[in-house]
């Protein structure tokens, strides 16, 4: 993701790309509470980075969209990592898993079929009108990650008073709407573009 990292930079922002552990062996929560710990590491090093530690803004794409949805959504996760919420401003989501119950895949089987709770694992369980800001990102062609996950959520969010926007790519597939931020294909398909937009 270094082409990402490199594209936000280029708009002014200190950049950090986070890491997280992977199925199978590491199941959830695990992967959620990487981001939420990461989030607090990023607050407390910003400033030496000449960033702003009160103003962070999330972005992924399909498994880490959907790590930073339930990290921010389910508030146990940052209050757990010792981060206010107040100090996330906004999140861009691309192709983000949101609403995917019943299981139906062998990664999404391995990785959540283990939790008691299984609605508990779905950012769209949680949807609220307090949460931050969140623009949700998807391709039309989309074979991964359905459409209806961030619909869905667009819709549970609006319906609690939240701030949310949802924008469609036509024949964008679960692929190029990441690469889509690098500089080459760029022009393909506005992602970064309408990710600034959004921020500001």
């Amino acid at each position: 993701y270094d082409f990402a990292a490199r594209a936000f930079a280029a708009q002014g922002y200190v950049t950090a790309v986070i890491s997280y552990r992977l199925v199978p062996e590491h199941l959830y929560p695990a992967f959620v509470d990487d981001i939420a710990l990461a989030a607090r590491e990023v607050q407390r090093r910003a400033a030496d980075f000449e960033g702003d530690p009160e103003r962070i803004y999330f972005v992924g794409h399909s498994a880490g969209g959907y790590n930073i949805l339930q990290a921010v959504m389910d508030q146990r996760f940052l209050a757990r990592a010792g981060l206010e919420q107040e100090t996330i401003k906004a999140i861009a989501t691309l192709a983000a898993p949101a609403d995917f119950l019943p299981l139906d895949s062998p990664k999404s089987i391995a990785a959540f079929s283990h939790h008691s709770v299984l609605t508990d694992t779905q950012p769209i369980t949680f949807a609220r009108g307090d949460a931050p800001p969140i623009l949700l990102l998807h391709g039309s062609d989309d074979q991964t990650v359905g459409t209806h996950n961030s619909r869905n959520l667009a819709k549970k969010i609006r319906e609690a008073g939240g701030l949310v926007q949802y924008t469609e790519y036509p024949g964008v597939g679960h692929v190029k709407i990441m690469l889509a931020i690098a500089k080459p294909l760029r022009g393909d398909v506005p992602v970064l573009d309408d990710i600034m937009r959004f921020f500001k």
